[in-house]
């Protein structure tokens, strides 16, 4: 009886052995089946650590094993996971990708917006400096017009006598350069002349006309003209002519333009430089010497 015994108990051993190497088995085989290794008998004995002696005794083993790696040990039927995973992905990344070229549209939009904006505000503040400086020059107008009055009534000295002192004042208030072209002229023309052109210059000044106050004095007074006379544009287009035929023969200026209205000429060195200016530095009694 103790015989039988022994045996019953190592059947009984040998039986859960072997019921362990089968589920050593189908844990090996399902470890390969996910990292997608082939099925076979050194793979499965590797992974299983069973035999491969054992593994071609059982039939049912052997079988599977066979029919697995018959069948690419089921590899082809995780391919279709993989692509549906790398699907996964490319849609992922298309989805990215468009949500970045998006952006990107948006942020280029909106620098775009940035430099309209920017301009504008760039035009506002232009627009903000040309309205002072128009505020600045109709308070000097109001001040000129409310003081030619009194100018006027005092540039008399006498009733035959020129208060020079006040109408030189005067002449540079209105932009007169006092050169001495001016001077002379001054010195020699006949007073009530004078008074008749300082008055023709407080209007054109008032008016916007003067764009040459030096000028326009000039020949108001060399030509003896009346407060709102119509030749007075001509006359400064003939003292220019006069000018520039002998600056050019002394080759002062080499070419002249107009740009709104204001006569530019260029000197010898290329530079464009206002006729005001060059007829202050050059004036045309200089000129005829």
């Amino acid at each position: 009886m103790k015989h039988q015994r022994n045996v019953e108990g190592l059947r009984q051993n040998a039986q859960k052995k072997r019921q362990e190497s089968f589920e050593k088995v189908d844990r090996a085989i399902q470890t390969l089946l996910k990292e997608g290794r082939p099925i076979n008998f050194v793979n499965v004995e590797e992974v299983s650590g069973v035999s491969k002696a054992w593994l071609y005794k059982e039939p049912e083993v052997k079988a599977r094993i066979e029919h697995l790696r018959a069948q690419g040990g089921e590899k082809q039927a995780a391919k279709p996971q993989q692509k549906m995973s790398d699907a996964s992905k490319d849609s992922i990344i298309a989805t990215l990708k468009l949500r970045i070229a998006k952006l990107d549209q948006r942020n280029r939009e909106l620098s775009q917006q940035n430099e309209v904006f920017g301009g504008q505000v760039l035009r506002v503040r232009e627009l903000e400096q040309q309205v002072k400086r128009l505020q600045t020059e109709n308070t000097m107008l109001q001040q000129q017009l409310g003081g030619s009055t009194q100018a006027q009534g005092s540039i008399w000295a006498t009733a035959d006598s020129l208060n020079l002192s006040t109408v030189e004042k005067e002449l540079e208030r209105l932009g007169v350069q006092l050169n001495s072209t001016i001077q002379r002229l001054l010195d020699k023309a006949p007073h009530d002349i004078i008074a008749v052109a300082l008055e023709s210059l407080r209007e054109a000044v008032l008016e916007g006309r003067a764009d040459n106050p030096s000028g326009f004095f000039y020949r108001a007074v060399t030509d003896a003209w009346k407060p709102n006379e119509a030749h007075e544009e001509k006359a400064e287009a003939e003292l220019f002519s006069e000018w520039w035929k002998l600056a050019h023969q002394k080759g002062l200026v080499i070419a002249a333009t107009q740009e709104e209205g204001v006569q530019y000429v260029m000197t010898s060195d290329e530079q464009w430089v206002p006729f005001s200016e060059m007829l202050d530095s050059f004036p045309l009694e200089a000129l005829t010497r």
